[in-house]
């Protein structure tokens, strides 16, 4: 099968509060440590996946 081209496609721009996951603190509350690690884990890298782009952000918690 031959490589088709892609087609140039207008794309938005993604903010970190678009990717954040948030919790209320009874779901954080209802964490384990270890799913608490993974989410901060996934948020890091979100969030510096989306600096290294050059993406503009608004972090309202301690990252």
């Amino acid at each position: 099968m031959a490589a088709m081209p892609l087609k140039a496609q207008y794309q938005e721009m993604v903010t970190f509060e678009d990717v954040a996951v948030h919790f209320t603190k009874t779901e954080w509350t209802g964490l384990s440590p270890a799913q608490r690690a993974l989410y901060r884990s996934v948020m890091l890298e979100n969030f510096g996946n989306l600096t290294a782009l050059g993406r503009s952000h608004k972090c309202s918690v301690s990252c």
